[in-house]
């Protein structure tokens, strides 16, 4: 899928294949103790978008930017979804639905992100992944570069 990153803070426009998080016009121009400056939101192509309506199942792989290529060596996604009555009656919320994440391979919450980490070093021919982690995020790469090799 192709993107479009506009900056929230100068409003500059970007089209690439590469993955970018910041604006490389204004991003890290703030003043020590100022809030982050040039962060970019994805603007999905319409286009693409309108393709995925003529599709049988439309998933959250869809919207990522690297092809996933061995989905079963790593299942992430499908957990299942429960109804928490009580909660559900107690705040008027009819169809409020809770998804058991820790039912994902690494028993973490992050493996989807994970999962996107590894099929991006793949993609750019990288088989070494570090990240700062108090354990979900650890647990899930481990699981994702296991998967992966």
């Amino acid at each position: 899928m192709k993107f479009r990153y506009v900056c929230l803070d100068c409003g500059a426009e970007f089209v690439t294949d590469d993955i970018m998080y910041l604006c490389p016009k204004c991003g890290g121009s703030e003043k020590p103790g100022e809030f982050r400056r040039g962060v970019l939101s994805v603007i999905y192509d319409e286009e693409e978008l309108k393709s995925l309506k003529d599709k049988e199942s439309v998933s959250f792989y869809d919207f990522f930017p690297y092809e996933i290529k061995n989905k079963d060596a790593y299942p992430v996604g499908g957990t299942p979804l429960v109804r928490p009555i009580r909660l559900s009656e107690r705040y008027g919320m009819k169809g409020l639905n809770l998804k058991l994440d820790s039912q994902l391979p690494s028993g973490s919450f992050k493996d989807r992100a994970s999962q996107l980490i590894a099929a991006q070093a793949m993609a750019h021919g990288v088989n070494k992944i570090a990240l700062a982690s108090t354990g979900n995020a650890g647990a899930a790469m481990s699981c994702a570069g296991a998967a992966y090799g």
